[in-house]
C-alpha cells in the first residue's frame, strides 16, 4: 500500500508545475520483485508492477509531445509503447487500470500517436492500424506531409473496412492512385447503401458518394451508373457542387468558346438542361453560400444584364457582393467540402463577360444594373486572382491581368490585393499593398489593419501599433468577429485583454469553434476569462507553462477561429524554440480535422514566420503551396477537395 501511495503522487506531479525531468516513477518497482515471490502478494504485486510500466510508457510517449517535445524522442519511446501494449495482452488482459491513478484505458499505441499529433508514426506505421478512425488519420497525415503516393499505398490496403465514410475516401483515393474503375464501383456502391438503407434509424446524404462516382468516371473516361435522384433513406445533397462538376464536364468536352460550334453550345441539350438546373438552384435559398460559384458557372450563357441579374431571389446591389467575399486570407482555403469547385479561368471568362454587359448597357452608370455587374464582376476578378495565387500560376495572378485594377485604393482594394499577394507567398508585396490605411469604422479597415499586423510579424512593435488600430476600427463597426480575433493577437503579443481576472481559473471557458453555440452574452465573458487566463499563462516561468502545456492538452479541441495568433501564442509556452513544432503538433492534433488540409499548412506557416523560425516557415509553406496545387489539379481536384485538402 506505501507503494501504491508514492506512485499515484508521483504519476499525479507530472502535470503539475515541475522541471523538465520527468519523475521517474517506476523508480522503486525493484521492491515489487521480491513481494511477487510471496503467495499472498504475487499476484496484486504482479499487477502493480505492470500498471507502473504501461503509465510511465504512456507518461514518457506524452512527455515527448507535451512536457518535454521531442520529435526523436517520440519515435523512440513509441516502441516502449507497443511494447507496455503488449505487456497488457500477455498478462492481466485488463482494459481499465485505475489502480496507481486516475482511470485509464490500456494504451492503444495508434490513438495515442493520433492524441499527441505524431505524423510520423501515424503515417510509417499505417499498416498496423485497425479501426475505421485510425485509418482516416493515418491517410490524412499522409496528405498533410504531401506524400499522396504513400496515402494510396494506404487506401489500397484499408479496402477490407465496411465503414461508408472511409471508403468514399479510400474510394476518392483509389482513382487519384489510377484505379478509376474500382474506385467509382465502390462509391457507387457506397451511394446505393446510403440512398435505400438507414443504420440504427439514422441516414446518410450520399451527394458526396456522387461526386466521386462522376468524378472517377470523368478521370479514367468511364460511363457512370445511373444514381439515384432522390433516397428512400438519405438525400442527394450537394446539388451546387454536382451542378458545376457537370457543367465543367460538358464545357470541356466541347468548349463554349464563341466561336464556330462553339457559338451554339448553350443550345446543346445534355448543356441546356444543367444550365437549367443551375439556374433554378439559384434562385433557392440553399445557394447562398455558393452564389458566386454558381453565377460564374452559367454567366457566359446569358447575354442579356436583365436576365442575369433576375438570377437573384431579391435585386442585388453593388455592394452585395463584396460582401460574398472572404475578407481575411484564411477563409478563402478553409473551403467547405459542399463548396462548388470552380477553376480561375471560368471566374477571369465571367469578369471579362460582365464587364461586357456593363458596358453595353444603355445609359452607362446611371443604370443601376451597370453598377451591380461591375461590383460583381470585381467579386469575380478577386476569385481569379486568388485562384491563379494559389497555383502558383503568377502571371494570371498579376493585379492587371486579373482585373484588380478596378479595387481602387480603398481598405477593401487594398486588402484584396493583400490577400492575393499572401496566399501567392508574397509576404512582403503583401505588405506594400496595406501602407497609407487610413482609420474608417468599417469591418474592411479593421481587417486590413489586422492583416498588416499580422504581415508585420517577428516586428512586435509595428504589429502592435497596427493591431490597435484594428482594435478600434472592428468596436466601430461593430463586428464581433474581427473583435475575437484581434483581441487573440493582441494577447498573443503580450496585452493583457480588457477584462479578465487576477485569479487563475479552476479551468479554461471553451469558446473556440467547438463552442460555436454558446450565447453571445456568455460568450464575451467566457472569452475574456480564456484571455485572461492565456494572458498569465504567457507571464509565467517555465515550470508553470508546462502545467499549462498538459492542461491545454487535456483540453483539446477548442482553438479559436484566429489560429495563427493561437498557434504563435501556443507556441510562447514552450521552453526552447527546437520545442516549438512538435509542441504544436500536439496541441492541435484535434483541431487540425475540423479544417481543409491547405488552411492548416497555411497557419502552422504564418506562425512559424511570425516567430521569425524561417526553416519551420520553409516548410510550411512549401506544404500549403503543393497541397493548394494538388486541389487545383483539374482531373483529380474533385476528389481531393473530398479527401478535405
Amino acid at each position: 500500500q506505501h507503494l501504491v501511495t508514492e506512485a499515484r503522487d508521483c504519476f499525479a506531479r507530472v502535470e503539475q508545475p515541475r522541471g523538465v525531468a520527468l519523475p521517474d516513477c517506476a523508480a522503486k518497482a525493484r521492491w515489487l520483485d521480491p513481494l511477487s515471490a510471496l503467495p499472498w502478494l504475487g499476484r496484486p504485486a504482479q499487477r502493480c508492477r505492470e500498471e507502473l510500466t504501461v503509465r510511465m510508457a504512456v507518461l514518457a510517449y506524452c512527455d515527448a509531445a507535451i512536457g518535454h517535445p521531442d520529435r526523436g524522442a517520440l519515435h523512440d519511446r513509441f516502441a516502449a509503447l507497443a511494447r507496455a501494449q503488449r505487456l497488457v495482452e500477455e498478462g492481466s488482459k485488463r482494459r481499465r487500470l485505475d489502480e496507481l491513478g486516475p482511470p485509464m484505458a490500456t494504451p492503444e499505441p495508434g490513438a495515442l500517436a493520433q492524441r499527441v499529433g505524431d505524423r510520423a508514426t501515424l503515417v510509417t506505421q499505417g499498416e498496423r492500424w485497425r479501426g475505421q478512425s485510425l485509418q482516416g488519420h493515418a491517410i490524412q497525415a499522409a496528405l498533410l506531409e504531401t506524400d499522396v503516393k504513400r496515402a494510396v499505398d494506404l487506401a489500397r490496403r484499408y479496402r477490407e473496412t465496411d465503414h461508408d465514410e472511409l471508403l468514399v475516401q479510400l474510394s476518392a483515393l483509389w482513382c487519384i492512385g489510377g484505379d478509376w474503375e474500382q474506385g467509382m464501383t465502390q462509391a457507387a456502391a457506397v451511394e446505393k447503401e446510403r440512398a435505400e438503407h438507414r443504420t440504427a434509424n439514422f441516414s446518410v446524404n450520399f451527394g458526396a458518394a456522387r461526386v466521386v462516382v462522376e468524378a472517377c468516371a470523368a478521370g479514367g473516361q468511364l460511363t457512370p451508373p445511373v444514381g439515384p435522384s432522390y433516397g428512400h433513406a438519405g438525400q442527394l445533397d450537394q446539388q451546387a457542387r454536382l451542378g458545376a462538376m457537370r457543367m465543367g464536364q460538358l464545357r470541356r468536352a466541347r468548349p463554349c468558346d464563341g466561336s464556330g460550334d462553339g457559338a451554339r453550345c448553350w443550345e446543346r441539350p445534355a448543356v441546356a438542361e444543367q444550365l437549367e438546373h443551375l439556374r433554378m438552384l439559384l434562385l433557392s435559398e440553399d445557394a447562398q453560400p455558393y452564389r458566386l460559384e454558381l453565377l460564374a458557372t452559367v454567366a457566359e450563357s446569358v447575354s442579356d444584364p436583365t436576365d442575369l441579374l433576375k438570377l437573384f431571389p431579391s435585386p442585388p446591389s453593388a455592394r452585395v457582393f463584396a460582401h460574398q467575399v472572404p475578407l481575411l486570407a484564411d477563409r478563402w482555403v478553409d473551403r467547405q467540402v459542399a463548396k462548388p469547385l470552380v477553376p480561375p479561368a471560368r471566374f477571369a471568362a465571367a469578369a471579362r463577360h460582365l464587364e461586357a454587359l456593363a458596358l453595353g448597357v444603355e445609359g452607362g452608370g446611371k443604370d443601376q444594373r451597370v453598377a451591380a455587374l461591375r461590383s460583381l464582376a470585381v467579386a469575380m476578378g478577386v476569385e481569379a486572382a486568388v485562384g491563379y495565387a494559389l497555383q502558383g500560376d503568377g502571371q494570371p495572378a498579376d493585379l492587371g491581368a486579373a482585373g484588380l485594377t478596378e479595387l481602387g485604393r480603398g481598405p477593401w482594394g487594398s486588402l484584396m490585393r493583400a490577400n492575393v499577394a499572401l496566399l501567392g507567398g508574397h509576404r512582403d508585396r503583401a505588405l506594400v499593398q496595406l501602407e497609407g490605411l487610413t482609420a474608417e469604422p468599417t469591418a474592411e479597415a479593421a481587417a486590413a489593419w489586422l492583416t498588416r499586423a499580422e504581415l508585420s510579424l517577428p516586428d512586435r512593435s509595428q504589429a502592435l501599433a497596427a493591431a490597435e488600430q484594428a482594435r478600434v476600427a472592428a468596436r466601430a463597426a461593430g463586428d464581433v468577429a474581427l473583435v475575437e480575433r484581434v483581441a487573440w493577437l493582441l494577447v498573443s503579443l503580450g496585452e493583457p485583454p480588457a477584462r479578465s481576472q487576477d485569479a487563475p481559473l479552476p479551468r479554461v471557458p471553451w469558446v473556440g469553434q467547438a463552442s460555436a453555440l454558446i450565447a453571445p452574452s456568455a460568450r464575451e465573458h467566457a472569452l475574456a476569462q480564456q484571455l485572461g487566463q492565456w494572458h498569465r499563462w504567457l507571464g509565467q516561468p517555465a515550470e508553470q507553462r508546462r502545467a499549462a502545456r498538459y492542461a491545454l492538452s487535456r483540453g483539446r479541441g477548442d482553438a479559436p477561429k484566429a489560429l495563427v495568433a493561437y498557434l504563435y501564442a501556443a507556441g510562447q509556452l514552450v521552453d526552447e524554440p527546437s520545442e516549438v513544432e512538435p509542441w504544436l503538433d500536439a496541441v492541435m492534433a484535434q483541431d487540425a480535422g475540423r479544417m481543409t488540409l491547405s488552411s492548416y499548412a497555411l497557419a502552422r506557416w504564418r506562425a512559424a514566420a511570425w516567430r521569425g523560425d524561417e526553416s519551420a516557415a520553409a516548410t510550411w509553406r512549401k506544404r500549403f503551396a503543393t497541397l493548394s496545387r494538388l486541389a487545383a489539379m483539374p482531373k483529380t481536384a474533385e476528389l481531393f477537395q473530398q479527401l478535405g485538402l
